[in-house]
């Protein structure tokens, strides 16, 4: 019965967020250092190899939607880390943010909470609030929060969403506000840091959507061990938002089986506020040779082309995800020198400023049906369910044990032991349904998720 009522309500989910993306979707990009390029005079050339405003170029190619990043006090960053693009202060961001309103673009804010980038290898802690204790350290989020929200305002512009906190899967604003997803130590403080931002927001930006930031989709316990704590602890928040990088995240039929399971878990809108993929590593001092990553997809302009193509097939499937926006689509190094050196991630060639083939591919987020030609094959347009085998995801390497031997001794067979993420691919047992099988692997201890694995069918 349990079971029962859990599928139809997964059904209700679907249809609502199928309603929803039918009436708005959000394709766009971060674009936090577009006035820098534009201070520099940088040309954005269109697929004619015409000079055009960036904003008109994003505009025409379907573009509804731009973040932007806020530090706190930036000018305490690192040398280094300002020759990365670390300078968004609030009135940066007032400048930037007129300018997307004007355009008609929506607009998303992201906190970072930090005086530089805030990531999952560091949350730290603005240098004015250092030495304030969790209480004060809440107190100064809700100020600071409201502060710059109510600054946005008077100036005329009101952000449609509003990230608080950026890539917290490991909570935010250092040592105080540090958690891990799977532990409930230090929770208490963490989510009580979250609500003093999404109260604050609430207060003066009450339209707006707000949005929780992770990072860790390359491991479905994490990302929902956080998002049940989230629920358990009474965080305030409305749209699930990841970050997804096929060189740190997994494939992209894996990110399609944590949204799958994102929608059978948890109720909630998903938007990939964050993606991207290399074109080229000229001029790259963080990558390794000229071929990094290109086990993942070639290294060139077509390469980049078909994972923006892959990753719009499968985002196209999954009804909860109603918005999607690469990183960095401004960066244009072809007659400046905004940063130190490339990132070779964004959507204009370096060398020449003309827009890269793989913008065109992201205009078909949300459509009805979008192919993917790697390898020159025709890839599915349906989704269906094999009868047979099941992906089950654990929680440990100590739950990992028990489970293969259950498996074992159920009679099922081992297909696949994955090494990115905490899970199995097994075909069940010749004597168990699939919805029994599902049943029985759910029980384990350990197990977190049990899901039918998905079938392709080339056409």
């Amino acid at each position: 019965m349990n079971n029962l009522i859990q599928r139809l309500l997964s059904v209700l989910v679907g249809i609502v967020f199928s309603i929803s993306l039918q009436a708005q979707r959000y394709l766009g990009g971060d674009i936090s250092l577009l006035p820098s390029y534009q201070k520099q005079g940088t040309h954005y050339l269109n697929e004619q190899g015409k000079p055009t405003e960036a904003l008109q170029l994003f505009k025409d190619e379907g573009w509804n939607i731009m973040r932007v990043r806020l530090f706190v006090e930036p000018q305490n960053a690192s040398d280094e880390h300002k020759s990365e693009g670390v300078c968004q202060d609030i009135p940066y961001v007032i400048a930037l943010s007129k300018q997307i309103k004007e355009a008609g673009f929506h607009l998303m804010l992201d906190f970072h909470y930090s005086d530089t980038w805030a990531d999952p290898n560091k949350q730290i802690t603005p240098k004015r609030w250092e030495r304030l204790t969790p209480a004060q350290l809440q107190d100064s989020v809700y100020a600071y929060t409201r502060h710059a929200l109510q600054a946005l305002c008077n100036a005329g512009i009101e952000p449609d969403f509003i990230q608080v906190g950026n890539e917290i899967t490991f909570g935010m604003l250092w040592p105080t506000g540090r958690v891990k997803p799977d532990s409930d130590t230090n929770w208490a403080v963490f989510s009580s840091l979250l609500n003093a931002g999404s109260r604050a927001c609430r207060e003066i930006c009450p339209q707006a959507k707000l949005i929780s930031h992770t990072e860790h989709a390359q491991s479905w316990a994490d990302t929902k061990a956080f998002y049940d704590r989230m629920a358990r602890f009474g965080v305030d928040y409305d749209i699930i938002g990841l970050s997804y990088y096929p060189m740190w995240h997994g494939t992209i039929p894996h990110l399609g089986t944590v949204l799958d399971s994102l929608q059978a878990s948890f109720p909630k809108p998903v938007m990939i506020v964050e993606t991207a993929f290399y074109y080229s590593h000229d001029n790259d001092v963080w990558e390794k040779d000229a071929n990094h990553y290109a086990d993942l997809y070639p290294i060139s302009a077509e390469g980049q082309r078909l994972f923006a193509r892959e990753l719009v097939t499968e985002l196209n499937k999954h009804p909860n995800v109603t918005g999607l926006l690469w990183w960095f689509p401004e960066e244009n190094g072809s007659n400046n020198s905004v940063i130190k050196s490339w990132i070779n991630r964004g959507l204009f060639d370096n060398r020449t400023g003309k827009v890269l083939p793989a913008m065109k591919e992201l205009e078909k987020f949300g459509t009805d049906s979008v192919c993917c030609d790697r390898h020159n094959l025709q890839m599915p347009k349906v989704q269906e369910y094999s009868g047979e085998t099941l992906i089950i995801y654990y929680n440990g390497k100590k739950d990992k044990k028990s489970l293969l031997k259950a498996i074992r001794k159920s009679g099922a067979e081992l297909i696949y032991d994955y090494n990115i993420i905490n899970g199995v691919a097994i075909r069940k047992p010749k004597n168990m349904t699939i919805d029994a099988a599902i049943r029985y692997y759910g029980k384990l201890k350990g197990v977190l998720q049990v899901s039918r694995d998905r079938i392709m069918q080339l056409n």
